[in-house]
């Protein structure tokens, strides 16, 4: 079989011109890979960083409302039938919560939750949260306030995790 020069110098030229554009596209490759991928990786970071730095701050603002209502007047009565109207009026308004509730130091605990994410607030069976580490370490003096980890409640078998803070009665005991 004869080939012509035609078919000849066309292998002659498009083998090396295909070997070259492989290499370049390989070197592309790598160069491209060695300075995206560190790129990426940062952003992300940088994205996991700012996304943590607003759910810290959410927690915080959830924190000091908690604490700001601790100290209330009504709050350091520790007489839940004053508190429960009162606090069922902030729970419809503030869907972050699923409950309120009010530990006596014996860790009984009265409590009203948002029926099924609902808007219905009802009063729940008084738990007793004596067990619990948030608990323990407010009672022991540890901390003044206590942020939990995930557990599930005693009131609505659903998991949460517990914002509580330290209620000193009106001569700060």
């Amino acid at each position: 079989m004869k080939t012509s020069i035609r078919s000849k110098l066309l292998a002659l030229l498009l083998v090396p011109v295909a070997v070259i554009s492989i290499g370049v596209a390989f070197i592309a490759f790598i160069q491209i890979k060695n300075t995206v991928e560190p790129i990426i990786f940062n952003l992300s970071q940088e994205v996991a960083n700012r996304g943590a730095d607003v759910v810290d701050q959410w927690l915080i603002g959830l924190t000091k409302e908690v604490r700001a209502q601790a100290e209330r007047n009504a709050t350091r009565t520790m007489d839940w039938s004053i508190l429960k109207n009162d606090l069922s009026v902030k729970l419809k308004d503030r869907p972050e919560f699923e409950m309120f509730f009010l530990a006596y130091p014996d860790g009984t605990a009265p409590n009203i939750y948002r029926k099924s994410e609902g808007a219905d607030i009802v009063s729940g069976a008084t738990a007793n949260v004596a067990d619990r580490a948030y608990f323990q370490a407010i009672m022991q003096g540890k901390d003044s306030y206590a942020l939990s980890n995930p557990v599930i409640s005693k009131a609505t078998q659903q998991k949460i995790f517990v914002i509580a803070h330290e209620i000193k009665d009106p001569q700060g005991k």
